[in-house]
């Protein structure tokens, strides 16, 4: 299943939240595959993932929570129109 996550980055966390993501790279765990990730000028940004397990999904959006306000939601499948 394929999820969308949206977040703003507060003034307050900003440094934390830039050291941890140079350190860490802002790499998911094992189980979810990052597809994309994009940041805007205005600190909000939105990541879109693919996994068959919610913990792993749970586990990515946790490791934020302390800086960043996050929301997370199932993408619906289907096919794709053309």
């Amino acid at each position: 299943m394929k999820y969308i996550i949206s977040w703003t980055l507060p003034q307050g966390t900003y440094s934390a939240a830039v050291a941890r993501f140079l350190e860490t790279g802002g790499a998911p765990p094992k189980g979810v595959e990052l597809l994309g990730r994009w940041h805007g000028m205005n600190g909000q940004g939105f990541a879109i993932a693919e996994s068959s397990d919610a913990k792993a999904m749970y586990l990515f959006q946790a490791q934020w929570a302390d800086l960043l306000p996050d929301r997370g939601h199932a993408l619906p499948g289907g096919r794709r129109r053309r």
